[in-house]
């Protein structure tokens, strides 16, 4: 039985390029108006989550352990590097836990609590994939041209929120759960397709935030 399981699993993984690509010429296709407009959304998305990760990153996460602890972010964040590299090419934040486990109890930490937070945390801080989500839900209503009002916004943060903690650690994840806050503002989930050109480097970026 394990060995038919990886079996098909290896099948699915080798024409995953394939159906990405099908999905996203099949969306291409099927949609209306200025091409290049279109494209020029999904490259500010590209973009804007980019630059929120960033921030995140950079500002967010290392005011708050400063605030919190009165100790240098940036040491911490170098203890980890070997955790965020391996988060960043297996783009999954399960795969990454066992060597996030190690740096953090090689720094000093009470095994106690690593064991405890860590994985807890590596199934609900899902930071990176609620941006995410956030972002891909405006994108897709501006592909489709219509203005989400101040009611459908913050049930889009809310639902962002709710989504990301219960999506799983494993790659791509995020996109999944987006359909269900499309469902919610009435969005089209067709257009999750055109998401999938920049997902597959937007997810290590998420991951590492995670």
């Amino acid at each position: 039985m394990n060995d038919l399981v990886m079996y098909s699993i290896s099948l699915i993984i080798y024409f995953v390029p394939v159906g990405v690509a099908s999905l996203i010429a099949g969306c291409i296709y099927n949609m209306e108006g200025d091409l290049l407009a279109i494209f020029t959304k999904v490259g500010a998305y590209f973009f804007t989550v980019l630059f929120g990760i960033a921030i995140h990153i950079i500002i967010t996460l290392p005011t708050a352990f400063y605030l919190i602890t009165r100790k240098n972010p940036y040491k911490f964040i170098y203890g980890l590097k070997r955790a965020l590299m391996t988060g960043f090419g297996t783009a999954s934040s399960n795969a990454s836990l066992p060597v996030n486990i190690e740096c953090c109890e090689s720094m000093g930490l009470d095994k106690r609590l690593t064991r405890f937070i860590l994985p807890l945390g590596s199934t609900i801080n899902m930071d990176g994939t609620a941006l995410m989500q956030g972002v891909a839900a405006i994108t897709i209503a501006q592909m489709e041209g219509k203005e989400l009002t101040l009611a459908e916004t913050v049930s889009l943060v809310i639902t962002a929120t709710l989504c990301s903690v219960g999506a799983s650690g494993i790659p791509s994840a995020g996109l999944v759960m987006l359909t269900l806050i499309l469902e919610g503002l009435g969005l089209d989930k067709k257009n999750i397709a055109m998401l999938w050109v920049f997902d597959w480097l937007l997810d290590r970026f998420r991951t590492v935030v995670n």
